[in-house]
């Protein structure tokens, strides 16, 4: 594949032109890019006349629109896909309204997620393989993390969240403790309300969670 000016955008930010600006030449840029000092020159030309390229003393440098351009590139190739599973509702251990009630909790869904979550989860169960195997694939992702707490002699543990659609209709989040009795079947959904009223489900009902990042 022949090289476009695209190429010489990323060369100047890999020689540090994000900065004070990429010690390169047109020449050097030509070398490494395998075209002519010529069409080098060109380009050079072009993306300064665009505003994505601009010329210092220490070399050619990127613009601030050149920079959030490659940054939206970057987003794009590092965007994960949706992972999308199902379970069924199950009786919890009725521990997620104390937690869920906590201070130091509270105030990091509340940072990161924009609510204070209602008091208690849905707890979802996992009977399909590839459910299950959709699920694991989160072990593997940073998430949203939830710190560790101490109140007063006791050590509250910390966790990951996922943001996700549940049924498509209402905005909730998997929770993930870093220690928990739960095994690798049981899911844990916390949203602003509780979902088993908004969304009017039973036990045994199946019900369908989306995370999109």
């Amino acid at each position: 594949m022949k090289p476009t000016q695209l190429d010489l955008l990323l060369l100047v930010a890999e020689e540090g032109g994000t900065g004070g600006g990429a010690a390169l030449t047109t020449v050097a840029a030509a070398a490494r890019l395998g075209v002519s000092q010529q069409t080098a020159s060109r380009w050079v030309r072009e993306l300064a006349t665009e505003g994505m390229l601009e010329k210092t003393h220490a070399g050619l440098r990127l613009t601030a629109g050149a920079i959030k351009r490659l940054e939206r590139l970057k987003a794009v190739f590092d965007r994960k896909p949706a992972v999308t599973f199902e379970g069924v509702v199950v009786e919890g251990m009725k521990d997620g309204a104390y937690y869920m009630a906590l201070e130091g909790y509270k105030k990091q869904f509340k940072h990161h997620l924009g609510y204070e979550p209602f008091a208690g989860t849905l707890n979802l169960r996992l009977d399909d393989a590839k459910d299950i195997a959709a699920r694991t694939a989160l072990d593997s992702r940073s998430g949203i993390p939830i710190e560790s707490f101490k109140m007063g002699e006791r050590f509250f543990g910390g966790a990951k969240c996922f943001p996700c659609k549940v049924n498509g209709k209402v905005d909730g989040a998997i929770i993930i403790p870093l220690r928990t009795h739960h095994d690798i079947k049981i899911v844990e959904v916390i949203a602003p309300m509780k979902l088993r009223d908004k969304l009017r489900l039973k036990t045994g009902e199946a019900v369908v969670l989306e995370v999109k990042a």
